[in-house]
């Protein structure tokens, strides 16, 4: 089976790969025009040349959920806009589906693990992933909020051990503890970050020692802001990795400037934002959307489509149906979970979240497969340079709240997995001695013995995380060296262009697929700014490749005597899809 990994180009990481993918048997027939359709005017831009059609369209994927209520005009499309067709109360959602709302349209989401998304218009919402439901001990929803706002209701259930939610945006991840919270982003342009260049990290006077290339890079006038209504929500920002706890009544904005400060909800900016995302459940749909979109590949039936009041149930244990938001259950909910909390062990280790200086310090970029479920877990990138002879981070792309930490065991020669932190930090491993199996793929030399940089590749073998085994078992990569001192970086003028090779693993469940390339980009040691970084690896019928500014996860460090050497990981996932490796160069006229 041919996979193809295309080249990212500005603003955008794409992964893309033909797949196995769990089937639904659709037995209807094509439902009859709704008299739905709009003028193509009115769509969003990026359905302006997509033939949206007035009736279902089943998918190839899993489906994870219904549209219970549709106020106006809302679009379902495929992840790819390949198709898209106007939605209608009790359609069928399926993974990886993509929910327009127009103006003035709303629309309400039940999952099949029972978490609740209420839409307002002029809203994106895509479903990423949903496993579990209510018999199930875990569940999980991964959703992608790229404008507009909607509401979340985050149901567990007793049975429920584990039950994590998470919500991408441009600016932010938000990883959820409560019940119910509201998320709003704007985007003010759209066009703008094609000129911006990627600033190094630090405007200090070690300004040079860690080079952020590219991280998650946000648009410019793009703003998250999130609003607690009940339980607590951790945001996370995609620009500087800093977390807060957002609580009941509590609002935090997220900017391409990083994570702002937590005010108090104005209570008129709750009132309207509850107004603007407000969708009532169908008429006895009892909460759980009656029976529409019960049939196989979601042919509407029942009575779905009224426009009832949004009622409260009490869970009972002889319900069927649970409910949308009952204030019972968000009790014994933040109970549960606080006590899941507390027995949950801590790493007696602290990421120091800063760049480490020496003769051995660097990063790492690997995979985590699921054993268990047979997929991918995470890509996980070191954010920071670190010392290779102490404790290494790689951070999750889904959450950052997630990480692998590795003891390098002096020069990263016999490295140990120590912990590991799983679903935005709500499993943890507890102490791990899991040995790292790594091979040198070559070093930088001064030519009397000394070593300026080192890079080569790992595997981790099987451990678990509560009952499921988890296993680096494609390469991962690593790249440590002599980082280039301050004083050295503070006498540099000029514009230096560095050029190199890019190695990086594309994953499968057979151990991943090699690949190699080169890589090359231009520091201006006056703006301190890198631009031009583009890195391109291929091998059997894949490829990856990152234009900066990019929307995927690199960092770098410049190494040796003068910035002589640059060097760095890079990672990227999407769908059921993931690349992660390094990148390593001299610069032009060196290597000093």
């Amino acid at each position: 089976m041919n996979r193809r990994m295309p080249v990212l180009i500005v603003l955008a990481a794409s992964l893309a790969l033909l797949c196995c993918a769990w089937q639904v048997a659709d037995t209807f027939a094509a439902e009859k025009s709704r008299g739905h359709a709009v003028p193509a005017s009115l769509l969003p831009r990026e359905l302006k040349n997509v033939d949206v059609k007035d009736h279902f369209i089943p998918a190839g994927t899993k489906a994870v959920g219904v549209i219970q209520s549709v106020i106006a005009h809302v679009v379902v499309a495929r992840r790819d806009l390949g198709q898209a067709y106007y939605a209608a109360d009790g359609d069928r959602l399926f993974e990886q589906d993509v929910v327009f709302t127009l103006k003035d349209s709303k629309c309400r989401i039940k999952l099949a693990n029972d978490d609740i998304i209420t839409v307002g218009d002029n809203s994106r919402l895509a479903v990423n992933e949903m496993t579990g439901d209510r018999k199930t001990p875990e569940k999980k929803s991964v959703l992608e909020l790229a404008r507009g706002k909607a509401m979340f209701y985050a149901i567990r259930l007793l049975n429920h051990k584990s039950a994590t939610m998470n919500v991408v945006s441009p600016t932010a991840v938000t990883g959820v503890r409560g019940t119910k919270f509201g998320i709003e982003v704007t985007v003010t342009n759209e066009t703008a970050a094609a000129a911006q260049p990627i600033l190094l990290a630090d405007a200090s006077a070690d300004w040079g020692r860690h080079l952020i290339l590219a991280q998650a890079a946000p648009l410019p006038g793009v703003t998250t802001v999130v609003h607690g209504f009940e339980g607590t929500v951790v945001v996370t920002s995609t620009v500087d990795g800093r977390t807060q706890t957002v609580g009941a009544g509590q609002t935090l904005s997220t900017t391409p400037q990083g994570i702002g400060a937590l005010i108090p909800t104005p209570p008129q900016v709750s009132q309207s934002f509850q107004s603007a995302t407000n969708v009532p459940p169908p008429q006895g749909a009892g909460g759980a959307g009656g029976t529409s979109g019960g049939q196989t590949g979601g042919q509407s039936q029942g009575t779905a489509g009224g426009t009832g009041t949004t009622t409260t149930t009490t869970t009972t244990s002889t319900e069927t149906s649970p409910p949308l938001v009952d204030t019972s259950s968000v009790t014994q909910t933040q109970s549960t979970s606080q006590t899941e909390q507390a027995a949950t062990q801590t790493d007696p280790v602290t990421d120091p979240k800063t760049n480490a200086s020496g003769g051995h310090t660097g990063y790492f970029a690997g995979i985590l497969t699921n054993l268990s479920k047979a997929g991918i877990q995470d890509v996980y990138v070191s954010r920071n340079r670190y010392d290779g002879d102490s404790s290494v981070w790689g951070r999750g792309l889904l959450s950052a709240l997630d990480y692998l930490r590795v003891e390098g065991g002096g020069k990263f020669g016999n490295p140990t997995l120590k912990w590991a932190e799983l679903f935005g930090a709500t499993k943890s491993s507890g102490p791990l001695t899991v040995p790292v199996s790594s091979t040198i793929m070559g070093t930088y030399t001064d030519g009397y013995g000394g070593q300026y940089l080192e890079w080569g590749y790992a595997t981790i073998p099987s451990f678990a995380v509560g009952t499921e085994n988890y296993a680096v078992d494609n390469r991962a990569y690593y790249i440590f060296g002599q980082s280039t001192t301050s004083a050295d970086l503070m006498s540099l003028t000029g514009t230096a262009i560095y050029s190199g090779d890019a190695f990086g693993t594309y994953w499968t469940s057979s151990g991943g697929v090699n690949m190699s390339g080169s890589f090359s980009c231009d520091v201006n040691f006056a703006t301190k700014a890198v631009s031009g970084f583009n890195l391109g690896v291929s091998g059997s019928n894949v490829s990856a490749g990152i234009s900066a500014p990019a929307n995927t996860n690199a960092g770098g460090s410049l190494y040796g005597p003068s910035g002589s050497y640059i060097g760095g990981p890079w990672g990227m996932s999407t769908n059921d899809a993931a690349a992660a490796g390094i990148y390593k160069g001299i610069k032009s006229g060196g290597p000093y």
